[in-house]
């Protein structure tokens, strides 16, 4: 029940002690909390950081971008460990560093329970209309989804954003699981972020065997729907080349029954991926 970051990094300092292991989510607040950080790596505890987002996450922000790609490969060679969640992350200059220290563990999204709902279920194909599920954001962009739903609209597509806002026509509530909705109503998905991590939507879509068309960023989308042939890309901002992709998946919407891919869902599953074992040779590693 802490009420600001300074009580939470009083709480560390005061209670941490040699050996023991402090794990940052995230690098957001990385310069706050830095003089916290050294006084603990002095006093011997060992220090984690955890990405969950490409370095991209900063291009809005020009010299915010500019002044960390400086001075957080330095910083992060206080780490004693930085786990990422996609191949192509570690491959940015801001790892360069500390590449030694890096861990690529990508988490195990689907469940025994769902592996063996997979199993069960009966192909189809899927509708031409055209949803997503994400945040109303800047990530996701917001400025394009709304050009890409006037496309859609002038065109009779359904378009439908699962985001739990309500300015717009297309805008509906969160679901539940955005997968169960996707497993339950099999359609095209839309995807068109500005920068990610290893995106989990994206994984279940191509599980799923729904046809994506989608923009590129940088991580994930390409160590995820390499070699999947339902996904159509289209460049980014572009409508013309967005109605190309639609109309190729609408195509294929037709051709090709929903066919959910076993191998790529345990490879991602609980049954391949032993988190308790994984932590536990982290820790003592």
């Amino acid at each position: 029940n802490f009420s600001n970051l300074t009580d939470v990094l009083i709480f560390i300092v005061k209670n941490l002690r040699r050996s023991d292991t402090l794990l940052l989510c995230q690098s957001y607040y990385l310069l706050k909390v830095l003089p916290a950080l050294v006084f603990l790596k002095l006093k011997g505890c060992r220090l984690f950081l955890a990405e969950r987002n490409s370095f991209d996450q900063y291009n809005e922000f020009p010299i915010k971008r500019k002044l960390y790609s400086l001075i957080f490969p330095w910083i992060f060679k206080i780490f004693d460990k930085i786990i990422l969640n996609s191949s192509e992350m570690a491959l940015e200059a801001l790892y360069r560093k500390c590449h030694k220290n890096i861990v690529i563990f990508k988490n195990p999204r689907f469940t025994k329970e769902e592996i063996k709902i997979l199993e069960a279920i009966i192909p189809k194909k899927s509708s031409k209309s055209v949803y997503t599920f994400c945040r109303w954001s800047e990530q996701k962009d917001r400025d394009f989804m709304i050009r890409a739903a006037e496309l859609f609209s002038k065109n009779f597509v359904e378009f439908t954003v699962f985001c739990n806002a309500n300015s717009h026509s297309f805008q509906r509530p969160f679901v539940t699981s955005a997968f169960l909705h996707m497993m339950e109503h099999p359609s095209i998905l839309f995807f068109c972020s500005k920068f990610e991590g290893y995106p989990n939507l994206l994984l279940e879509a191509r599980v799923l065997g729904l046809p994506i068309v989608y923009s590129h960023c940088n991580t994930g989308v390409s160590e995820i729907l390499e070699g999947y042939p339902l996904a159509y890309k289209f460049e980014k901002k572009s409508l013309e080349s967005l109605k190309d992709a639609y109309s190729r998946a609408a195509e294929s919407s037709e051709k090709f029954l929903c066919i959910p891919d076993m191998d790529i869902a345990l490879k991602h599953s609980e049954y391949l991926i032993d988190s308790k074992q994984f932590v536990e040779a982290f820790v003592n590693g």
